[in-house]
């Protein structure tokens, strides 16, 4: 016999210990269950446990020529009657002796013998050679991966040994690893495994609670010892991140907001796990966002987050102090622990810009100012957020301007701000002293809660002066206009304050509060102006000046003096006689024109000194009367005639009495050479001198005069001229000249 052929021969009979052993291992226990009832079962389990107690050793069902080594097996795998081992035992002591002996010898004496009945091998696990087997259909399971039997789910190495299982117990499923060196099943605490498309986790004490479907994306965990769907609700998986449920306990991937319940949500980020929560304790929001390195919740403050649409802002205590909605252009506020509607006032957006919130609590972006209330204007800008405001605080206006680069209001001081039609100006400390209404074109003085209307007065509006009329409305008809602080102005048609003349206004004619003309005098000059503020006349108080007067007129004569007066930029004073103006209007209204002046002569040439008070009243009435219904206006100063005066006429005239100092007698002489002699020698300065224009021959004797005072330096003035520059004169005083 060859070699090989022995051999075959002895590894044939090797197999048939195998199946030998196997079956008596497995049959017996087979048969058992096949006819066992409860009350066998139960008696059995009884037997078996005790068994276990005297001989100390623990079966999983598996055969393993090491159970008499003392080796103790797996507690957690239910335990199997111990007669078959007794049985391999000493088959296998039989098969040994048989073995003994020279194995040709054995192989030998087996020719021509029939080979043994083939034995089937039930499903389950066998140990050999220190490792488990696990066999199906009879056959040792060599690819790797999990298998599932009714006993359980048995995990194949790419050696074709078990390494893990998961068995099912009162507790539900349990997950065992297989540790070789100990030679036992480990039970496995706190972790997740994958079997089978599910992924299941294992408690501390072992036991499943939850198991999670990779396929359907089911959720179960373990409730009243069954498995359950979850219901909205959320878990970490195997990956350790935090996924979101379903009502029927289905994962939801997709990202966005999940509602949870009325006070709770999550957020699924773009890897489809937990990102972030939302969470409401009583009326108040918080919001956490997931650290899936550590598991904690990191509560978020001062930031704003989007949660379903809506902007929520989270204080720096956590706190959600202010959500805005915008689809309805609405925010709520936190105020004594309630989210209250925003109303006519300011408040920040996620874009970290302001916004006005109108009465109806909706956010306004339309450009321009809006009253909130009494106390507070808010203007928003071009790009619909606010810019500026006004409140009144303490009884003073004060604006602000936003900062955003800052994020700070700062006040505004020394600073015209239009809010509407009107303009506010903001002194040093930023209180609001002026008011200007565009509207109604009327000025205002504030105090504290207080408000003045400016009349007939000057204010300035962005560093230019503006008149206010006695009605307390911007001037916009232009002109000189005296204030009630005694400015003399010139102003524009716009109402702007051109000029301001500086001086006592010693005279001035008007209409209405208009003035048409002026008389002015400063240290230096006495000015008379027109109606348009501009200068037609100028005496240099510092040159030497006289007065030149004429009684008794008018009469033909007086125009040549008028034409000699204008020529030379020249004027004098003109004493009329009541009764004659009227045969002479046009002569009155030219002499005024170029800045003659009219006196009182009385009506009828009458000695005022011979008659009662009541005839000096109407002779000084009757010419004053006369005169205004021609040139508007009523002589200021008075010459009796002869130069007759005594008490009375002084305290009844009502006027400065004018006497003279060179008396050219003019009227008795009727000499031209003789007039002006009598003037040319005797002349100087302050000197009122007497002449009548009556007589031709004074006017020839003017035509020589009034040139040669005017070169000899003289500035021929009108007596109330030479009055104002030199001291001035009261009514009833008498007056010969005005050194």
């Amino acid at each position: 016999m060859s070699f090989t052929q022995k051999k075959k021969r002895h590894v044939g009979k090797t197999g048939l210990l195998l199946l030998l052993a196997m079956f008596c291992i497995f049959m017996p226990a087979k048969a058992h269950a096949a006819t066992a009832n409860p009350a066998e079962t139960e008696r059995e389990t009884k037997e078996t446990a005790l068994s276990e107690e005297n001989t100390g050793q623990q079966t999983n069902g598996t055969v393993s020529p090491e159970d008499n080594s003392g080796q103790q097996t797996d507690p957690s795998v239910p335990q199997k009657d111990s007669a078959p081992l007794q049985q391999l035992n000493e088959t296998n002591s039989t098969l040994e002796d048989e073995f003994s002996t020279d194995p040709e010898n054995v192989i030998s004496s087996a020719e021509g013998e029939s080979s043994p009945q083939q034995m089937e091998i039930p499903d389950g696990l066998i140990l050999q050679d220190g490792h488990y087997i696990l066999y199906i259909e009879g056959k040792p399971v060599t690819e790797p991966g999990w298998k599932e039997l009714p006993a359980g789910k048995f995990c194949v190495d790419s050696q074709g040994y078990v390494t893990a299982k998961m068995e099912e117990s009162g507790d539900g499923w349990q997950f065992f690893q297989y540790d070789t060196e100990a030679a036992l099943w480990a039970k496995q605490t706190e972790l997740w495994e994958t079997v089978l498309a599910k992924q299941y986790y294992f408690d501390t004490y072992g036991n499943c609670t939850m198991i999670y479907d990779t396929e359907t994306q089911q959720l179960s965990v373990r409730s009243n010892r069954q498995m359950l769907p979850v219901k909205q609700s959320v878990h970490h998986l195997s990956d350790g991140r935090l996924y979101y449920f379903n009502k029927n306990g289905i994962r939801q991937t997709a990202p966005g907001w999940k509602k949870l319940s009325s006070s709770e949500l999550y957020l699924t980020g773009d890897q489809g796990d937990i990102v972030a929560k939302m969470s409401k304790s009583g009326n108040i929001w918080r919001y956490y966002d997931y650290d899936f390195e550590t598991a904690a919740w990191n509560i978020q403050k001062d930031v704003w987050k989007t949660v379903n649409g809506k902007e929520y802002y989270f204080n720096s205590s956590g706190k959600c102090t202010r959500i805005y909605n915008p689809d309805a252009k609405k925010c709520k506020k936190l105020q004594k622990g309630k989210m209250v509607t925003m109303k006519k006032e300011i408040g920040r957006l996620s874009n970290g810009k302001l916004y006005y919130f109108n009465s109806k609590g909706v956010r306004t972006t339309k450009k321009g100012w809006q009253k909130s209330s009494g106390s507070l204007y808010v203007q928003i800008g071009k790009k619909g957020y606010v810019t500026c405001k006004m409140e009144k605080k303490s009884g003073y206006w004060r604006f602000f301007q936003y900062s955003y680069s800052n994020e700070k209001w700062q006040k505004q001081k020394k600073v015209w701000k239009n809010v509407g039609k009107q303009q506010y100006y903001f002194n040093g400390s930023g209180k609001c002293t002026h008011l200007y209404d565009t509207a109604s074109g009327k000025f205002y003085d504030l105090g504290k809660n207080s408000k003045t209307l400016i009349k007939n007065d000057i204010r300035s509006i962005k560093k230019k002066n503006y008149y206010f009329g006695p009605d307390g409305v911007k001037m916009n008809s232009p002109g000189l206009y005296l204030t009630v602080s005694n400015k003399l102005i010139y102003v524009t048609s716009k109402g702007l304050v051109e000029k301001e003349i500086n001086g006592e206004l010693l005279a001035y004619t008007a209409e209405g509060n208009r003035i048409t003309s002026c008389r002015v005098r400063d240290s230096h000059f006495m000015c008379y102006y027109n109606g348009d503020g501009v200068i037609t006349r100028q005496i240099d108080l510092n040159r030497p000046m006289v007065a030149l007067t004429y009684d008794d007129g008018p009469s033909q004569f007086t125009p040549a003096i008028l034409d000699l007066l204008e020529q030379h930029g020249s004027a004098a004073t003109f004493f009329v006689v009541g009764q004659r103006v009227n045969s002479y209007p046009d002569i009155l209204r030219r002499a005024c024109n170029i800045h003659c002046e009219i006196g009182n002569h009385t009506y009828s040439h009458k000695t005022l000194t011979q008659i009662s008070i009541a005839e000096i009243q109407s002779q000084v009435n009757m010419t004053n009367d006369a005169v205004r219904n021609i040139i508007g206006v009523s002589p200021i100063v008075m010459r009796p005639p002869g130069g007759a005066h005594n008490g009375t006429v002084e305290g009844t005239a009502g006027m400065p009495l004018i006497l003279w100092s060179i008396d050219t007698r003019d009227w008795q002489t009727r000499n031209a050479a003789r007039t002006q002699a009598a003037v040319l020698d005797h002349i100087s300065d302050g000197d009122i001198v007497l002449m009548h224009d009556l007589y031709q021959q004074t006017a020839e004797a003017s035509s020589v005069i009034i040139p040669e005072l005017v070169r000899r330096g003289y500035q021929l003035i009108t007596v109330s001229e030479l009055a104002d520059c030199r001291g001035g004169m009261t009514a009833g005083g008498v007056y010969q000249y005005f050194r």
